[in-house]
């Protein structure tokens, strides 16, 4: 076997295990972006919808949607009300952990309750300022209980300590059921666009392929198989090829197959970069020779 096959070979076995890890980062990516929608704000916003948003993978569709057709302002007043939904899913499952028996009612709009914990029921409110929605309940339904967020329980008491049994401490905060239904919602367009490697700031293909190649040259350079000048321009080369690779592939694949095919196709992106990137780097050293 002559050099110009070992040497063949060699790229070969390193572009399958690269690629192979890039796959298996940009699979890693993938998985945490679903682990990070709360199935809380799935369940609550499912029952508050008439289209069927069951799964991760629904939901996220329906979100990008909202977000190309709504305003800044009916996108931020639609995940008010999802803070209202995912809030009862928050309190049921809270009251369920302490050997409560929670039943929701059939229907979203239901007038006067949101939850019969023990056959009671109750209403369930959040608010960040102020406490008007509580007061409307109760002009309401002035027999009724609410369970409410922290905040809202507490200037409710100052402003009416005589109605102290009608309403209930939940123990969570108005911010945290934001921040719920924010980080859910942004997960679960992230499963679809992987704009952000891990919910950083890093762009998401261009973070994996400069993993990849700081890590090989890196090494390399430890080993003495390479210089640094010459480690910093393989980084360099690779970056270049493998990422527009990469990113015309996870394109391509995105529209065949979401978010899958997001995978497949960048990974076949991938190899095909990194071909014409090695292809380079072999021209360019060996003409240099």
């Amino acid at each position: 076997m002559d050099f110009g096959e070992q040497l063949k070979q060699k790229v070969a076995k390193v572009k399958l295990k690269e690629t192979g890890t890039f796959v298996s980062i940009s699979a890693g990516d993938l998985i945490y972006d679903i682990l990070r929608v709360d199935p809380r704000v799935i369940e609550g916003v499912d029952f508050l919808r008439k289209d069927d948003l069951s799964s991760v993978f629904a939901f996220g569709k329906k979100e990008i949607l909202e977000r190309k057709e709504k305003t800044v302002e009916s996108l931020e007043g639609l995940h008010n009300t999802y803070t209202g939904y995912t809030f009862e899913r928050v309190v049921a499952l809270d009251f369920q952990k302490r050997g409560a028996e929670v039943v929701f009612p059939k229907s979203s709009n239901q007038a006067g309750y949101d939850l019969v914990i023990n056959g009671e029921k109750f209403q369930v409110k959040t608010q960040g300022d102020g406490i008007g929605i509580l007061e409307t309940h109760f002009e309401k339904y002035p027999n009724i209980k609410v369970i409410s967020n922290s905040e809202a329980y507490e200037k409710f008491l100052d402003k009416f300590p005589e109605k102290s049994h009608m309403v209930l401490n939940s123990g969570f905060s108005h911010t945290y059921n934001q921040n719920l239904v924010k980080e859910s919602t942004d997960a679960s367009v992230e499963i679809f666009e992987d704009n952000n490697l891990f919910g950083s700031a890093i762009p998401e293909i261009l973070g994996i392929v400069s993993i990849i190649s700081i890590g090989k040259n890196f090494k390399y350079y430890i080993d003495g198989k390479t210089d640094f000048d010459t480690a910093l321009k393989n980084v360099a080369i690779d970056s270049v090829g493998k990422f527009a690779g990469a990113g015309v592939g996870a394109k391509i694949g995105s529209f065949i197959f979401p978010p899958f095919g997001t995978i497949v196709g960048g990974g076949l992106g991938f190899m095909f970069g990194g071909s014409v990137a090695n292809t380079y780097k072999i021209e360019t050293y060996c003409r240099r020779e």
